[in-house]
């Protein structure tokens, strides 16, 4: 048996029940990981609300961050061995049995060894996230070195990882968050950090552009997709992660063919983590921001490290 945090109805925070439930085996290809650290990300909040977008039904175990120490390896996996520290991501579509446990089972081919100088808590708060802005940025929007690029949300999980990526690639960055979180995307190296609550970021990049940006990624939603069209140059790319089909929609009848919007979900696999860690263990250019960590079970694991907005984890 172990311990872990389920929803038996979608719902409010009032759902997260903690309880113990049948400790998973690992069948062929797959490892069991004890889990050090679970991350926990904004989709969290979405999935507990309404998770049928993601084929999940209730009873489920939600949470899709994971740094852990694998305890079991099943039949079959060779790379992987009792013991490895590893860090990776879940499957999101489909998967009933996130990270909100004590232990998790998962194909061997999506887990990496966690980099000895980064911490749990520092490992727990990449995949997802780091993942999806590697994603957008290098898959979907292929930004290039003297290239700029306008990211919504760059103070949030998915946004910081953004913005650092953005810079390290060599990009010009414009950055929205709260007036309260523009020094801080100074900080992550946002050459243009702008103010949405007091500030029009359409003008601000048409004023100190001329022709708009190259590209646009919105962690955010609301109208940032529509409005963006406003200050892009042609042939420009745009990424969304808000589940964005109405703006996908838009942007189709007002972009026309010259331009390209895409939607990312991601879940990041072992090769990805992979490279990511390249950029924040070895050659620093980025690094996971932390937002609180909480312990949720009486022993010294698992704990939750928080990368985004989240409501209500259930207390001892």
């Amino acid at each position: 048996m172990m311990r872990a945090i389920v929803i038996d109805n979608f719902g409010g925070p009032d759902v997260l029940k903690r309880r113990e439930v049948e400790r998973p085996e690992p069948g062929p290809g797959k490892v069991l990981v004890r889990v050090i650290v679970s991350g926990t990300n904004p989709v969290d909040t979405k999935l507990r609300q309404d998770a049928s977008w993601a084929r999940l039904t209730p009873p489920l175990i939600l949470g899709y961050d994971i740094s852990g120490v694998i305890e079991e390896v099943g039949p079959g996996v060779e790379d992987l061995a009792e013991g490895d520290e590893v860090y990776y991501t879940p499957e999101i579509f489909g998967n009933s049995h996130g990270s909100y446990a004590e232990y998790n089972v998962v194909p061997a081919a999506i887990v990496a060894r966690k980099p000895q100088n980064l911490s749990h808590e520092e490992a727990a708060a990449i995949p997802l996230a780091g993942g999806t802005a590697w994603e957008a940025l290098v898959r979907r929007l292929e930004l290039r070195i003297g290239e700029t690029i306008l990211v919504h949300g760059g103070a949030g999980g998915v946004g910081s990882f953004a913005v650092q990526l953005a810079k390290s690639m060599g990009a010009y960055v414009f950055a929205t968050a709260s007036a309260a979180n523009l020094d801080f995307l100074g900080e992550l190296g946002a050459d243009h950090p702008i103010a949405y609550d007091s500030e029009d970021f359409v003008a601000v990049v048409e004023g100190e552009t001329g022709g708009g940006v190259d590209a646009v990624f919105d962690t955010a939603g609301h109208d940032n997709v529509g409005r963006s069209l406003n200050c892009t140059r042609a042939y420009y790319h745009c990424t969304d992660i808000m589940t964005c089909c109405h703006y996908i929609d838009i942007m189709r009848v007002r972009a026309g063919p010259q331009r390209r919007p895409t939607a990312v979900v991601c879940s990041a696999n072992g090769p990805f983590c992979d490279i990511i860690s390249c950029h924040v263990s070895r050659c620093r250019k980025v690094a996971p921001y932390i937002q609180a960590t909480i312990q949720y079970c009486q022993s010294k694991r698992p704990t939750i490290v928080i990368i985004g907005a989240i409501q209500a984890i259930p207390q001892r």
